[in-house]
């Protein structure tokens, strides 16, 4: 009860239980990747910048992209054309002509109406400005990488403690976050279902009558459904190994668990 009555008042319980919850949450020491045990607060830091610098910045291009032949081609050359040439007049036309005369304005202030009935004027204007705004010659000095980010590390109660520049990675909330989420779960998606034209492959156990189960993907975690044969589990592998290698991304291992069934010796793996 004392926390309804004085938790969320600046009161000295409710400096004492955030003091508390700091002391408790406070990193004393960590292991690094070589198994070094460190506790100084500088060498803390300097190693929480060095894990995050070499995780968002590359470390070379990969030149072996066999990974993506799985991905089919799903529009052709002509739909690609058709998709991404400029609408005509007589296109345009006839959307603002089906446009509704009762409803109400737009963003810009205007109804169907008026773009129907000033449609002469209205053509010359749309027809200079897509000549003159031309997207490739205005953007063409900006590199691939416009996009790179400044990563500050925080570390010891909010204290600036490193800074180096990100070459890789999406920050969350960014428009091309989707996309890019869902780009690389196809590539990793495609080769495992490939894995069922081969014959000495032994998928995962299900009934007769349900399609066969290969693997789950939600965001960024994935769930791989497979049998306990040996050779299998090793193609299962071999294609993780390659999309590590292509993407970037690598396994969680520590967080990476698997389950068995209880006939299956343990020895296994």
């Amino acid at each position: 009860m004392t926390w309804f009555a004085e938790g969320d008042r600046n009161t000295s319980f409710f400096h004492n239980h955030v003091n508390g919850k700091r002391k408790k949450l406070q990193l004393k020491s960590i292991q690094t990747c070589n198994g070094i045990w460190i506790e100084e607060q500088e060498e803390l830091a300097n190693a929480a910048v060095d894990f995050y610098q070499r995780q968002f910045t590359n470390e070379g291009d990969s030149t072996d992209f066999s990974l993506l032949d799985n991905v089919l081609t799903m529009v052709t050359l002509e739909q690609n054309l058709e998709l991404s040439r400029f609408p005509t007049l007589e296109e345009v036309k006839v959307v603002v002509f089906e446009l509704s005369v009762e409803s109400s304005s737009g963003p810009d202030g205007f109804a169907g109406l008026f773009y129907q009935t000033c449609w002469e004027g209205f053509m010359k204007i749309l027809v200079t400005c897509a000549k003159e705004n031309d997207i490739f010659k205005t953007f063409h000095h900006y590199d691939m990488e416009f996009g790179v980010k400044q990563l500050v590390f925080s570390i010891d109660y909010g204290q600036s403690s490193g800074f180096f520049k990100s070459t890789r990675g999406v920050k969350q909330g960014d428009p091309l976050s989707p996309a890019l989420i869902i780009l690389p779960a196809e590539v990793l998606s495609r080769p495992l279902n490939k894995l069922f034209e081969d014959k000495s492959f032994v998928e995962f156990g299900m009934p007769k009558w349900f399609d066969p189960l290969n693997h789950r993907v939600y965001a960024n975690d994935t769930i791989i459904f497979a049998s306990p044969h040996p050779p299998s589990l090793s193609k299962i592998m071999v294609v993780l190994g390659s999309y590590e290698r292509i993407s970037g991304q690598m396994i969680n291992k520590p967080k990476s668990s698997y389950y068995m069934h209880l006939k299956v010796a343990n020895g296994l793996f």
